[in-house]
């Protein structure tokens, strides 16, 4: 979310731009809370990345998930 409110700052568009951006905080922890959940559930089709972490090194942990899943 705040990478999001940052971009359209960055693109001149006002920080709630865009229908998820100007939901209230419990609704972006309730979708969370569901692909957590759902992740939790199916855990050989989804991998948690952490996304507060530099945009470098969220490319590195999805390069080493697809990597391993696709033998690259």
């Amino acid at each position: 979310l705040e990478r999001a409110r940052r971009r359209n700052v960055e693109l001149g568009l006002s920080v709630s731009e865009g229908r998820f951006e100007a939901e209230a905080m419990e609704f972006h922890r309730t979708i969370r809370q569901g692909y957590l959940d759902w992740a939790a559930q199916h855990p050989e089709r989804f991998r948690i990345i952490n996304g507060g972490l530099p945009p470098e090194a969220v490319f590195h942990d999805v390069w080493s998930i697809l990597s391993e899943a696709f033998s690259l």
